[in-house]
């Protein structure tokens, strides 16, 4: 198996066991909606680490965000994600509302493109959590929605381990996933 064969049946075992966990936890769930695209995730040169801007440069998070994935909207590249942030811009409950598209991930060996699948977390509010997967061979535009706490910077939606959001910007974020402590870039959409 080659890494790239073995870096997807991770992403996919890791994505199969979230939307269990969200199923397990009583989440509501939307009709699948046709998917208007075909778009597909390539591949893209390794996100580099940024230093964080300054505070007094943020942009206001919006405030309200459609409980929707949108898989009109075809998905973002790996391309198209910015660096990692390092710090803490702006307030995170505040920042967080809106569309994110996970595009790479981290398992220990720095950030890899999110390669052949859409994984999107739209949060309408700062309790609210809408999670939208696409992963061949697995789901086909799956949404599970539910309410979830917060603990300090955790996002602890029930049933799950959680994620643990530790550097953010405007358009970008970084998370741990509980889960197996892998670690995700986030994109604004």
């Amino acid at each position: 198996m080659d890494h790239r064969a073995f870096h997807r049946s991770k992403v996919h075992r890791r994505s199969a066991w979230v939307v269990i966990a969200l199923l397990a936890a009583g989440c509501s769930s939307e009709s699948p909606q046709p998917n208007a695209s075909s778009a597909k995730v390539t591949d893209s040169p390794t996100p580099t680490v940024a230093a964080a801007a300054p505070e007094t440069d943020v942009k206001p998070a919006p405030q309200k965000q459609a409980e929707t994935c949108s898989w009109d909207d075809a998905a973002l590249s790996a391309s198209s994600a910015e660096a990692a942030p390092q710090g803490k811009s702006g307030a995170l409950q505040d920042v967080i509302i809106g569309a994110w598209q996970h595009t790479h991930i981290n398992t220990g060996t720095g950030f890899k493109p999110n390669d052949d699948v859409d994984i999107r977390y739209v949060f309408p509010s700062s309790h609210r959590l809408l999670y939208c997967q696409n992963v061949p061979g697995a789901t086909t535009n799956a949404e599970r929605a539910t309410d979830f706490t917060w603990n300090g910077n955790r996002i602890s939606p029930p049933g799950s381990k959680g994620f643990t959001v530790t550097a953010w910007s405007e358009d970008t974020m970084v998370w741990t996933n509980h889960l197996d402590n892998s670690k995700y870039l986030l994109k604004r959409r």
